[in-house]
């Protein structure tokens, strides 16, 4: 499960604790949680960085986790940060220290996603969307540019790659979705590194990927400016589900596990209207309103207990029940007033799980 965070937020200024709201009814899996997260009291910050780009109009639009060259063991402790200004920066999870990623070829324009992900070899890879339409692949490590594509017509909008890393996923305002080798070839060219084309009637913005549990293939949902949640055999190209989920574009999307095995997919429309979808039936078990254009996580509570992290434009950042989008507490105000333009998670070398936010270049780092 790409990007899955359990998550105990730490507040940026002062401590704040996890609790539900007065009088609310939560069930027994979110009181659970909620006990887990109170456990070793007041919750304080990781760390902060405001440097992440510099110059007029500067801003973070996409963050991904990787290990750093200077860590042993498991666990990423480097936030790669794509900024409107054409560049990647890394900054240390733990310290706030920010610098500029050594890419062997530079961004060739604003870097609107960014997806990090471990190889079946052990190696990590990063992806990296631009509004120039561009595609790359580069190894996380040595910052060496591994594959530069422009296959997609139109700016690339999100990525994943697909669980068994040996593909990934890109979804472009071209109205399309691509699903790229992850391997590469020194005679590959522009048709054999895309092993899959999903073609839809609208520009794609959000996507996340899964296994078929009954079937184990891969495959990819996305969410499109039509409304429409679409779930594809990904290598196949096959749509397998097809249905309205929002009346506006759906800004973002997350695959959820559930308590009791299998899963569910959480949306977010445009307009902060945040949805759970049964993934087999497709029927509707939750609805709730949020602020507008929502970013989404999935996380974990210490207990496994999943859960859904929403991050908005008034600078919120809110846990939801994965079973039934159950309020969790109160909002946490990650960046007061300001809008969240980046959200991810993921496992620190700590072996605990941490989430970061970043608004315009300020970053933000909050462990599970």
């Amino acid at each position: 499960m790409a990007g899955v965070a359990p998550l105990r937020l730490l507040s940026a200024r002062r401590a704040a604790q996890v609790s539900p709201e007065p009088g609310a009814r939560v069930p027994d899996e979110v009181a659970g949680a909620v006990r887990e997260w109170r456990k070793e009291g007041p919750l304080t910050r990781v760390c902060e960085s405001e440097a992440l780009a510099e110059g007029t109009g500067a801003s973070c639009m996409s963050l991904a986790a990787v290990p750093s060259r200077h860590t042993d063991g498991e666990g990423a402790r480097l936030l790669l940060c794509g900024n409107m200004n054409m560049s990647i920066t890394s900054c240390d999870s733990a310290t706030g220290h920010v610098d500029r990623m050594p890419l062997s070829e530079p961004a060739s324009a604003a870097v609107w996603c960014l997806a990090s992900f471990r190889c079946r070899d052990g190696a990590w890879r990063v992806v990296a969307g631009y509004n120039n339409a561009v595609v790359t692949l580069w190894d996380a490590t040595s910052g060496q540019l591994l594959r530069d594509s422009m296959s997609h017509r139109d700016m690339v909008l999100c990525a994943a790659p697909l669980p068994d890393t040996s593909h990934y996923v890109t979804g472009s305002f071209d109205r399309s979705a691509l699903v790229w080798r992850t391997q590469v070839s020194d005679k590959e060219d522009e048709n054999t590194c895309v092993a899959a084309v999903l073609m839809h009637p609208h520009p794609v913005h959000s996507l996340a990927t899964f296994t078929d549990p009954r079937s184990g293939d891969a495959c990819v949902v996305t969410g499109a400016s039509d409304g429409r949640l679409r779930v594809f055999r990904a290598l196949t190209s096959r749509v397998i589900a097809n249905w309205r989920a929002h009346d506006v574009l759906i800004a973002a999307v997350a695959v959820v596990p559930r308590a009791h095995g299998g899963m569910h997919i959480a949306s977010a429309g445009h307009n902060g209207v945040l949805c759970l979808w049964h993934a087999e039936t497709h029927t509707m078990l939750a609805r709730v309103r949020t602020s507008a254009m929502p970013l989404l996580t999935t996380l974990l509570s210490p207990s496994g207990t999943a859960c859904v992290a929403s991050a908005d434009t008034l600078g919120r950042l809110q846990l939801w029940s994965a079973d039934t989008l159950q309020r969790i507490g109160h909002p946490l105000h990650a960046h007061p007033e300001q809008r969240i333009s980046a959200l991810t998670s993921f496992v620190g070398t700590d072996g605990r799980w941490h989430i970061a936010t970043a608004s315009g270049n300020k970053l933000r780092v909050w462990r599970a």
